[in-house]
């Protein structure tokens, strides 16, 4: 039996105190780090001196590099047991969320041992989709063997989300057949897409303020700059709707400098 199992086998379906006031996200991975015996940042009772769950991943530093390898929440990858999984402040009104991986999940869904989620709740093991999800921390003196991966190549495309975006984005292929480069490449890629696609969410509002900006067209956005022709949208959407989306983006960011 891990220590993983342990631990859940402990605490399921109980409060779990360890900082003041208890029974909070936080205590989960606090308790975790006690088992593993991850030494407490100078003068505070965990290796995280935060006020807020989400700033595990993003006020990550030094000390907890010396720890934790800190993971990017990507399109095709997902936490193994052990992993503490970070929730952004978007999740819980500025707060975000921290839980323990039980190694369960895949692409579009996985598994963590939890507290206080929904609000008040003890501790239980749940499901989550990747929303909001920031990323993890590996703990780097808790080793475990990764689920073994399936042989059947086609077993590993399950996720629905990569066949959309690979046929829409760079054309009609046998997804089955990417190497793994291939899917790095086009991982990493879609990320900075969509950070992109937050700051040109930004401007269409800036451009149409009070209207709702899922609802203005390319074309609008277009004719709102200026400098396009019909034909150049007529161009974008002919490679599909994604391609022309990504096309008026393309040209929003190069307006902006």
């Amino acid at each position: 039996m891990s220590k993983f199992t342990e631990f859940v086998g402990a605490w399921n379906g109980k409060y779990l105190t360890v900082l003041n006031p208890g029974r909070q996200c936080f205590d989960v991975p606090a308790k975790w780090c006690d088992i593993l015996g991850v030494p407490d940042f100078p003068g505070n009772p965990t290796p995280f001196p935060y006020v807020n769950a989400h700033q595990i991943y993003t006020s990550f530093g030094e000390f907890q590099a010396k720890h934790f390898e800190r993971i990017a929440n990507g399109p095709s990858n997902s936490p193994q047991e052990g992993d503490i999984v970070v929730w952004a402040a978007s999740y819980n009104g500025g707060i975000g969320h921290v839980a323990v991986a039980t190694g369960k999940g895949d692409a579009n869904t996985f598994q963590a041992f939890s507290q206080n989620d929904p609000t008040g709740s003890v501790c239980i093991v749940r499901n989550y989709n990747y929303n909001h999800v920031l990323g993890w921390l590996r703990p780097k003196n808790y080793n475990v063997t990764p689920s073994p991966v399936p042989s059947n190549p086609s077993l590993q495309r399950k996720a629905s989300w990569y066949d959309r975006w690979v046929i829409a984005r760079e054309g009609d292929q046998d997804t089955n057949k990417r190497t793994d480069a291939q899917d790095k490449e086009f991982g990493e890629r879609s990320l900075r897409e969509m950070k992109r696609a937050v700051t040109t969410d930004e401007v269409v509002k800036a451009l149409f303020p009070g209207q709702d900006s899922n609802k203005i067209t390319s074309k609008q956005i277009l004719e709102k700059l200026g400098g396009f022709t019909q034909k150049d949208l007529d161009e974008a959407f002919k490679k599909g709707r994604i391609k022309g989306i990504e096309e008026v983006d393309i040209a929003v960011h190069k307006l902006l400098g």
